[in-house]
């Protein structure tokens, strides 16, 4: 992909590709405003629910694994690296652990001008013993090989900067915080939301009055469900 020299270019990094769904509107609204905007990240994996895609935004894949896997690691680090190597662009954005971590050295290692990563959570959080000292280390390389690290939330800076990933100078929260921002719009109360809110009720047998709690997550122990319960 031929780099337009009147555009600066934009290559965003996640490891999943639901987590393409983090961006939804933000590819837009930077190709609005004159960045080339390409987004990296492994191609749809078996089991997972299908996101769509944001039109007219170039998907490279890369395949990158969840878990530790040193040799596959190394693999998708090379690729990285080539890749962002062949873009040349002026401002990436790694976010989730993994891609956080690979994205973020390839981009160090291409001296990418600008280099951000964002925090969506501390991976450690749930983990113990050796797993636990490891991840903690690939996340303060992670946030070391940023010039910034964007943290979602006020109580996720805190933490990191708490268990030493990055300096509070390094990190900033967006607005109250959030990776992509809300369109509180579309929560708005109207007779047609609240109309379809008591059919949901019905169909789930929760009673009118009923608080409710809601889950949004994989069901596995490190998104915190033992806690929950």
């Amino acid at each position: 992909m031929r780099a337009n020299l009147n555009r600066p270019r934009l290559v965003l990094g996640v490891n999943s590709s639901i987590a393409v769904g983090f961006l939804q509107g933000q590819l837009q609204y930077f190709q609005h405003r004159g960045f080339d905007v390409i987004v990296l990240c492994p191609k749809r994996r078996r089991g997972e629910w299908e996101v769509p895609m944001p039109d007219g935004i170039p998907i490279i894949e890369v395949p990158m694994e969840r878990e530790i896997s040193p040799l596959r690691d190394f693999v998708s680090a090379c690729r990285l690296w080539r890749t962002i190597r062949s873009l040349r662009p002026a401002v990436t954005n790694v976010g989730t652990p993994k891609a956080g971590l690979l994205g973020g050295l390839a981009a160090w290692l291409n001296r990418v001008p600008c280099r951000f990563y964002t925090l969506h959570g501390l991976r450690f959080e749930t983990t113990k013993g050796l797993k636990r000292r490891l991840l903690i280390y690939a996340e303060r390389l992670a946030c070391r090989f940023a010039h910034r690290v964007v943290c979602v939330s006020h109580s996720v800076r805190e933490k990191a900067i708490a268990s030493g990933l990055a300096s509070r100078e390094r990190t900033v929260v967006l607005g109250s915080g959030s990776c992509n921002g809300v369109d509180a719009s579309r929560f708005a109360v109207t007779p047609l939301r609240m109309r379809q809110a008591a059919e949901l009720r019905h169909q789930l047998g929760i009673p009118a009055q009923a608080p409710v709690m809601l889950f949004v997550g994989r069901l596995t122990c490190n998104k915190g469900i033992p806690f929950l319960i």
